[in-house]
């Protein structure tokens, strides 16, 4: 799993349905300040496994190195939250928080939203609500509102490892003690 290839994805998500700049949505929890309303962050969540156990399986590389022709992998399927919030002048109207974040939550219907989050190696399953929750700032009411999408993806790790190609084995019961060796080829 790439984790720079999601992030890319998600934003691109996110810009294409708001129709907002790169300026205006940004990731949550960054240095610097917050740019001119309205605009976005997005927040990535923790990482939950699917199932039971992870899957581990292998497979034999004739063309790798030698004494690496074994390819161990382990894999599991799993579900993340991204939450995505919005801020705007006004908690009314078309570009309210609320309308900026139904439009995105919409944009997982399109094709070329959802065919890049999967190039990416995600996938929506649940499209969450959108939540307004306005709050004063200073003397004047914001439009807040937050939409929380969870996704899949798939987790895979691999190494290189080697076949067995001696075995020894010692008879430690009757004296003498006698070793044999098998070489498999």
């Amino acid at each position: 799993m790439a984790w720079s290839d999601i992030e890319t994805a998600i934003r691109a998500w996110v810009k294409s349905g708001s129709g907002l700049t790169d300026e205006q949505v940004i990731w949550a929890d960054q240095n610097g300040g917050s740019p001119a309303l309205p605009f976005i962050d997005i927040r990535l969540g923790e990482l939950v496994p699917v199932g039971a156990a992870d899957a581990s399986d292998w497979e034999y590389d004739a063309g790798g190195p030698a004494g690496q022709e074994i390819v161990m992998s382990g894999h599991g399927v799993r579900e993340f939250a991204v939450s995505v919030r919005a801020f705007s002048a006004s908690p009314l109207g078309n570009s309210s928080a609320r309308a900026l974040l139904s439009k995105v939550q919409t944009a997982l219907a399109l094709e070329s939203a959802r065919s890049a989050l999967h190039a990416a190696g995600v996938t929506p399953f649940d499209n969450g609500r959108v939540q307004v929750v306005p709050a004063i700032l200073e003397t004047s009411w914001e439009g807040r509102a937050v939409l929380q999408v969870r996704f899949y993806t798939e987790e895979t790790v691999t190494e290189r490892t080697t076949y067995i190609d001696t075995v020894e084995v010692t008879n430690e019961e009757p004296t003498p003690d006698q070793t044999f060796q098998v070489t498999i080829e």
